[in-house]
């Protein structure tokens, strides 16, 4: 009867040893309005993020973590105004290409493979299927939300177009767009990333600053045609050497600062209805993104985000 009871006592200590383990590991680090993020959720974005971007295995613990904390509570933001209006946790034909798109990126041939993947990180490929799905659903939202209010000039596009020249120059380029409360922070903010950019060069920046959804990518947009840009955009481009960062240009959704990271002249062979095409799609892609960043930072601004 005794060994029993001592047999009962060591057992009940185990685990009230073990239970507080566990609570003292894990931590409240946030708290977006009524949602909680710990310090394993941190980790674990820490994981997901290396996971989908290799380079970020070159940023220090402490940018990663802070880059971990940005893109929970965006992926958090974005989840609760979308349970306003939608089920979530639904297959669908535009997640599942998506993901499929998401991993060949990484030169994976099939789910399979991408599960593999991601274990190597420690990472449930369910998890992750809902983080894609927040992405595609968000986008369907603004997409919803906004479609009546974009604006293409067709005119203006075909001019464009008709002036295009036999060679064209197209850009490499990469961007990180940052947001302000006053316009003293316009010049404060940028130099504070130029400082960054000379310690930890542009893609981890971009990984830690920009608001834009190519943060993950480290900026990258990839090349641009000169004819896909804007006149703003392009008189700045212009002024720039091969690996030089441009001056902050206001855009609608805030302050772009573009790093051009090669240029070539190419043969334009223009099927004029084709180009059109293009333009149309590209200029749309272009208004989408800034309506879904603009109205991001209104849900954010409205939203009581506590650093515990």
């Amino acid at each position: 009867m005794i060994r029993r009871i001592l047999i009962i006592f060591f057992i009940t200590f185990f685990f009230i040893k073990l239970n507080a383990q566990i609570k003292s590991e894990i931590n409240i680090a946030l708290k977006v309005d009524n949602t909680i993020i710990t310090n394993v959720d941190i980790d674990n974005e820490v994981k997901y993020l290396t996971a989908i971007n290799d380079k970020l295995k070159s940023v220090n613990s402490e940018q990663l973590r802070k880059f971990a904390k940005q893109s929970l509570i965006k992926e958090i933001l974005k989840k609760n105004e979308l349970l306003n209006y939608y089920d979530l946790n639904q297959d669908s034909d535009f997640l599942d290409n998506y993901i499929r798109g998401f991993f060949e990126k990484l030169n994976l041939d099939s789910k399979q493979d991408f599960e593999l993947y991601l274990s190597q990180y420690d990472l449930n490929y369910e998890e992750i299927k809902a983080k894609f799905e927040i992405e595609v659903v968000w986008n369907e939202y603004i997409y919803t939300k906004y479609n009546n209010q974009i604006n293409i000039d067709i005119k203006k596009l075909k001019q464009k177009i008709d002036q295009t020249k036999i060679l064209s120059n197209s850009y490499l380029l990469s961007e990180i767009l940052y947001q302000v409360k006053s316009k003293d922070e316009i010049q404060s903010i940028y130099k504070k990333i130029l400082t960054s950019i000379d310690q930890i060069g542009f893609e981890s920046t971009a990984n830690i600053y920009s608001s834009s959804d190519t943060s993950k990518d480290g900026g990258n947009i990839g090349w641009i045609n000169e004819r896909q840009l804007s006149k703003n955009i392009y008189d700045n481009i212009q002024k720039l050497d091969i690996n030089q960062i441009s001056q902050p240009i206001v855009i609608p959704a805030g302050f772009l600062i573009l790093k051009l990271a090669d240029k070539k002249r190419e043969n334009i062979n223009i099927d004029k209805d084709e180009e059109l095409k293009k333009l149309i799609a590209f200029e749309k892609n272009k208004q989408f993104k800034q309506f879904s960043l603009i109205y991001y930072n209104r849900i954010r601004f409205n939203s009581k985000i506590n650093e515990e």
